[in-house]
């Protein structure tokens, strides 16, 4: 038959699905009462049309399709399920446009690619690359820490077989050193590593203590990753007999998959640049240096060790787009294995931020970036059935100044599903039926940090077991941070990272200013703050604010704890600093008394919250509330706090 009414049918039928789908999610979206006759008239058509062309495949959906538009006046759900007949219709028309396109030199193609398929088939097939020589030496520095880490866990484990705390050291080390070697193109040793975490898991999963097979077997591979480091392939000679001698020592009869294989790596490393460096702690004594010059500079020397200083300071600083062939290139791979389609927007690209403080977020970043890509971003035809792109959109965000970075990763994904997490958490132990059914879904996304706890309907090198966002919340804190997650069904997710900046080592605030502000309130007491809130990180990310803008400052964990420094009588602060969702007394509570109490009804409260909807807002105002921040509290607010306090003082 011509070929020319297949391609012209193929065509005029895509065009017909696109109009069909535009109606339906038009009523479903809209609500508006739509005419589906003359559509489902044109997927009867087209079902005809394909008959006639040899098309069996496509007709018998396309006839399936239109009787379902039919009924999708009936119900939503209904019209969800014709959107999806839709899907499938599409899917055929693909399938006929391929054959289309080859059908004519197809059995050319067979005979002359046969040899070369054989040939395949006995090579290895695994991808070279050229690791650019900065990401490598940075993947380098981060593997010497991380096989050290894993090291002194299986020394260990190899002492004391049951000891949970060494499994769970040495897992999360293997979860994060898989990662990184995937990022820079070092696929092997991702897999062998991935074996690693496998093999542990299983070792959860059966309850049984490390034997001396499975010990081996990790220092075996421990061996072949540091061999990656220093430039060599991934040498996993008797690492498979190994793992299947560890499996057997836990009465697991499997054998090794493709998803752990112990393949040689032929992946290529660029050789190492000559470089000279400065070495960041002796950049740092020379910085601490620097700042004792400012407090014991005269007058005219203040200026030159000022200038100093901030030349220094600046030495360290990075941009923020360094790592973003980096970082595009995780949410690219990550798209890719899981037949989805995504890009990266880095926003604030030319924010510079700290050496030490860049790298420490590298590892966070990679995680966020690979859980917005595994759970969030939908499949194509996902997202094009709900009217988005089909490329996913993962974006980044950075702010800075002298007191914190506060990074933000946001995706257009599916969001988070409270409900799903409450289900997974009540079959993982986690938490009670009866608590699941009383926590809202605010508070459900609080279990994503929960070790062991994942939503993924598949483990593999990119939906762990629950370890990546538990990282990410460890790696953050363990640096005074925090990490909040805020998420709307069908829009997306968003992480917020707050991460405090050492003063003593990476400020960029000008000391000087701190420094005369400090003679000045030499002779009279700077007006005190008191700040109150649950988390230990924030709580000290506020104080530095306050105390570097030359106030004086005390912290209470929560509302009870305000109240009995505040009833004690013998402080009274000029300023209250308050956060709302606290245990035992709360922001609203601690208000509440405070604006009903004569002594101190005066002093200003200013809530900082996450919270941010206007109803929150105006429960703050009637309550009494003189200013309302939502988190995090940055340098800018000072104005709003500084005006409240001579305010008050004033009226005083």
């Amino acid at each position: 038959m011509d070929r020319a009414p297949r391609s012209l049918f193929i065509e005029s039928a895509a065009d017909a699905l696109t109009r069909a789908r535009g109606t339906l999610l038009l009523q479903v979206q809209g609500g508006a009462a739509v005419d589906l006759d003359p559509v489902a008239a044109a997927i009867h058509d087209i079902a005809a049309l394909a008959q006639t062309l040899d098309l069996g495949a496509v007709a018998k959906r396309a006839s399936t399709c239109g009787a379902a538009i039919h009924r999708a006046g009936d119900s939503a759900q209904n019209a969800y399920n014709a959107l999806d007949r839709i899907a499938e219709v599409e899917a055929e028309l693909l399938d006929a446009t391929v054959v289309e396109e080859f059908s004519g030199d197809l059995a050319l193609l067979v005979d002359g690619s046969f040899d070369e398929i054989i040939h395949e088939a006995h090579r290895d097939d695994s991808p070279e690359f050229a690791i650019d020589a900065e990401i490598l030496e940075i993947f380098r520095t981060e593997g010497e820490e991380l096989l050290s880490a894993i090291s002194i866990g299986i020394d260990v484990l190899a002492k004391e077989p049951a000891n949970q705390n060494a499994l769970w050291d040495i897992r999360r080390s293997a979860h994060t050193f898989k990662g990184a070697a995937g990022i820079v193109g070092l696929t092997e040793a991702a897999s062998l590593a991935h074996g690693m975490e496998d093999l542990l898991d299983r070792l959860v999963e059966s309850n049984s203590p490390a034997s001396n097979d499975v010990v081996e077997f990790l220092r075996g591979c421990v061996r072949s990753l540091g061999g990656v480091l220093d430039g060599a392939p991934a040498n996993s000679a008797g690492l498979e007999l190994a793992y299947s001698s560890a499996l057997a020592s836990l009465s697991v009869d499997e054998a090794p998959t493709t998803k752990t294989a112990l393949q040689p790596a032929v992946t290529k490393l660029v050789e190492q640049r000559s470089t000279v460096r400065v070495s960041l702690e002796r950049l740092t004594e020379i910085m601490q240096l620097a700042e004792e010059l400012l407090r014991t500079a005269t007058a005219g020397e203040h200026k030159i060790a000022a200038e100093m200083h901030e030349k220094l300071v600046r030495i360290r600083l990075t941009r923020f787009n360094t790592l973003e062939t980096r970082l595009a290139r995780v949410v690219s791979n990550t798209a890719h294995e899981e037949g989805k389609k995504a890009v990266l927007e880095i926003e604030t690209p030319d924010v510079e931020i700290d050496t030490l403080i860049l790298d420490a977020l590298v590892e966070p970043l990679i995680h966020l970036l690979k859980n917005a890509v595994v759970h969030g971003i939908e499949t194509p035809e996902m997202r094009r059935l709900l009217g988005k792109h089909e490329f996913g959109l993962v974006s980044i965000r950075v702010e800075a100044d002298g007191e914190a970075i506060v990074l933000t990763v946001t995706d257009d994904g599916a969001g988070i599903s409270g409900s799903k997490l409450k289900q997974r958490a009540v079959e993982k132990n986690v938490i009670s039926q009866a608590l699941a059914a009383a926590m809202s879904d605010h508070d459900a996304h609080k279990l994503l940090f929960d070790k062991g706890l994942t939503t993924a309907d598949k483990l593999d090198l990119n939906a762990g077991r629950g370890i990546g966002m538990g990282i990410v919340k460890e790696s953050i804190e363990s640096r005074g941070g925090s990490v909040h997650v805020d998420s709307t069904p069908q829009l997306g997710t968003t992480f917020t990272l707050l991460l405090p900046v050492n003063v003593s080592s990476t400020t960029t605030i000008n000391v000087a200013k701190k420094s005369h502000a400090e003679s000045d309130h030499s002779k009279a007491s700077p007006p005190l703050v008191l700040v109150v809130d649950d988390s230990a990180s924030i709580r000290r990310h506020n104080q530095k604010i306050v105390e570097n803008a030359g106030l004086r400052c005390i912290t209470a964990e929560h509302g009870a704890d305000a109240l009995e420094i505040l009833l004690n009588g013998s402080i009274l602060p000029d300023l209250i600093l308050s956060d709302v969702e606290m245990p035992h007394v709360d922001g609203w509570q601690l208000l509440e008394y405070i604006k009903t109490d004569e002594h101190m009804g005066s002093i200003p409260v200013i809530l900082v919250t996450s919270l941010s909807s206007v109803e929150h807002r105006s429960r703050a105002a009637e309550s009494g509330a003189s200013d309302y921040i939502v988190k995090p509290l940055a340098t800018h607010h000072l104005t709003q706090i500084f005006d409240l306090i001579n305010t008050t003082a004033g009226a005083a």
